[in-house]
């Protein structure tokens, strides 16, 4: 992958909050109390203030607005659940009101470069997490108003979503399809946000026009079937709804343009009455059509450079909004392996399936019309090219425990690195399959609760409708219509299924098998950078059959491999081995005993220590081999406080080879 290399300036830092790069740290003190940086920090507060949301404790139900929410108070399903409670006290809670701690936006102002995963990267976690909403829109009448024109407009979407999703220079865009707010004109719209210089924010209107498999040269706007006065008019006629001044409304057309076309386009002066800014008289009624040069546009999908052209009224008398014709619009058959190509090692079946997910989104299979944004695109590029490495575990054994410690720990590395074994695979589901159930399990209207269970013979699990209907994690709900297949009755569904849809909610890892190729491990760890890197924070839990080292890998990573890894985000002083019943000792003390015992503590074992499975009395039944799967090594005084504890009498009773009775390993 070629990203753009940031030089390492540790004296300079970034404001991201006022666009402003490099300042110094000595001066960046001064920054934040300047007129610029306190009045973009009072913008986004007023804005966090806007989105306030009311919150019913009692119902668990979010209220987007204050009546909305007195409503709710007076309804009969609130008042019996509040009866029930013994309460009927009306709580108000505001969702992420950050108008009372200024240090909230602090994290804005990042140092160059991150070294690590910033605070800034974090926060955007949260919010996408919480705030997670596929804005909607309205289709022309016919789902299909494109007619002919619609394996085309996919092609073209595929095209343009991958450029732009992979454009490091592209911050954010949206995009519809046959959009009615657009008219004629809406066949695709594209929001972007670009930087190149400065940022920009553009919109373009795109009007697919005159398109055929024929490779055709025209001569003039005719020949192409493009009728300026019939243009204008249906671009006018999105003024009473949109407010197209930042807009750029743009003719695609598969057709060439020879060397007769002409300079100069003549309009109907009957037409042009209605557009006037004044009252003078011969005014031209010229339009220039006017070849932009060799530039290279984002959204253009030629082959050529030269085929752009302007169709600006030459009088500035003449109010009609600007159009531009993009010739030579061809789709190449492979256009999209080729994107891929380029940053990725070649997968045969990605573009057959990323044209499928293009199709059923544009037709609205995937839970209504939304506007597909670069966050989406970016999470379908990685789950695609991750397909093939991705498994699931063949013993499901649900038994249920407090995983608090292991969730906060996934919480907080990206990937998890475990070696190939299918029992231990199969006990790390285990909070997976806990959190499935529970996110799934709902309450109906009456109070009554409807719990869902993973059903371990099949590996399905059974979600009707009213189960969707009550669910209020709105980015589960919306993977879970879109893999599934959900909203048709009640539904069996998979399990593979469902971890593909929670790894997408962020809420549970994605397990893949490291491979031996070189290449294959490369690609994977690729992948999972990339992602991160694009604002996608998903989480990975790797199987691997060879020793895993951590070398060639960016910071940019959290990875856990052993203890030592994430010693900074777990307390080991709570984590404690059972050395007898009376006697416990905890990692702290025993790494600082051993400063090589946190390499040895796998994530397996570790996560049997956390759920209080590993013990080292001999009378007990121990689910691991402790002496062959981890080295223990203690300074004297531990020693002596063991011995002290275990044993009352002077005399050390000792079993066969001198080893302590009652104790298991021989560690002393």
């Amino acid at each position: 992958m070629d990203f753009p290399k940031i030089d390492s300036v540790s004296d300079r830092i970034n404001c991201q909050l006022c666009n402003v790069k490099l300042i110094h740290k000595n001066d960046f003190k001064k920054h934040e109390k300047g007129r610029k940086h306190l009045k973009n920090l009072s913008e986004i507060r007023n804005k966090r203030e806007a989105e306030t949301k009311f919150i019913c404790e009692i119902c668990n139900k979010i209220l987007t607005s204050e009546e909305f929410y007195r409503r709710h108070l007076e309804s009969k399903s609130h008042k019996k659940k509040a009866s029930k409670h013994g309460s009927i006290k009306d709580t108000v809670v505001f969702e992420r009101d950050l108008s009372k701690n200024t240090q909230n936006f602090k994290v804005l102002s990042l140092p160059v470069p991150p070294s690590k995963s910033s605070s800034l990267n974090a926060v955007e976690q949260d919010v996408d997490a919480v705030a997670f909403h596929r804005e909607k829109y309205k289709p022309r009448s016919d789902p299909l108003a494109f007619g002919f024109l619609e394996s085309y407009i996919y092609s073209v979407v595929s095209q343009l979503s991958l450029r732009l999703a992979l454009d490091p220079n592209v911050i954010q865009f949206k995009i519809s399809v046959n959009d009615k707010k657009w008219h004629t004109y809406g066949d695709i719209v594209i929001n972007l946000t670009y930087k190149r210089k400065t940022i920009t924010k553009t919109k373009y209107a795109i009007r697919c026009k005159n398109i055929s498999d024929a490779s055709r040269t025209i001569d003039s706007l005719n020949d192409a079937k493009i009728y300026l006065n019939k243009e204008y008019e249906s671009i006018i006629c999105c003024r009473k709804r949109e407010d197209y001044a930042q807009t750029k409304f743009v003719i695609f057309t598969t057709c060439n343009i020879s060397s007769k076309f002409p300079n100069n386009v003549e309009l109907d002066r009957k037409f042009l009455k209605n557009h006037m800014k004044s009252t003078k008289e011969n005014i031209p009624n010229i339009v220039k059509v006017q070849p932009l040069g060799n530039r290279i546009d984002v959204i253009n999908i030629s082959s050529e450079n030269d085929n752009i052209f302007s169709l600006f009224p030459e009088s500035e008398d003449i109010e009609l909004p600007q159009i531009y014709l993009y010739s030579n619009q061809r789709v190449l058959p492979h256009s999209v392996d080729e994107i891929i190509k380029k940053n990725f090692k070649f997968t045969s079946k990605f573009s057959r399936i990323y044209l499928e997910y293009i199709e059923n989104w544009a037709l609205g299979k995937l839970g209504g019309y939304y506007f597909l944004t670069k966050k989406d695109i970016l999470l379908k590029i990685g789950e695609i090219l991750l397909t093939p490495y991705v498994f699931y575990p063949k013993m499901i054994n649900f038994k249920g425990g407090n995983f608090d410690t292991w969730n906060k720990v996934v919480e907080k590395t990206d990937v998890i690195v475990v070696q190939n074994e299918p029992f231990v695979l199969s006990k790390l589901c285990e909070p997976f399959n806990q959190t499935i159930e529970e996110s799934l399990s709902v309450e109906d209207s009456d109070g009554t609760s409807i719990k869902v269970k993973i059903d371990s013979i099949t590996k399905t699990v059974s979600i009707t409708d009213k189960l969707i209907e009550k669910i209020k994690d709105t980015k589960l709900k919306a993977y879970l219509v879109e893999d599934c297949n959900i909203g048709k009755g009640s539904s069996e569904v998979r399990l593979n299924k469902l971890y593909n849809v929670f790894w997408k909610t962020g809420q549970i890892s994605l397990l893949i098998s490291l491979e031996t190729s070189k290449d294959s491990k490369k690609l994977i760890f690729d992948i999972i950078e990339f992602l991160k890197k694009g604002g996608v924070h998903k989480k990975f839990l790797i199987r691997t059959d060879e020793p895993f080292f951590q070398v060639n890998l960016t910071e940019n990573l959290k990875v856990f491999s052993c203890l030592e890894d994430i010693k900074d985000i777990v307390e080991l002083e709570d984590i404690k081995i059972r050395i007898s019943k009376n006697f416990t000792i905890s990692l702290k003390n025993i790494s600082q005993s051993d400063p090589f015992f946190l390499k040895w503590v796998s994530p397996s074992i570790f996560f049997d220590m956390i759920l209080y499975k590993y013990t080292m009395r001999k009378n007990e039944t121990s689910q691991i081999n402790i002496q062959a799967d981890l080295k223990i090594i203690l300074d004297e005084e531990t020693k002596k406080q063991i011995l002290s504890t275990l044993y009352q009498t002077e005399v050390t009773p000792t079993g066969l080879g001198g080893r302590l009775i009652g104790v298991e390993p021989g560690i002393f």
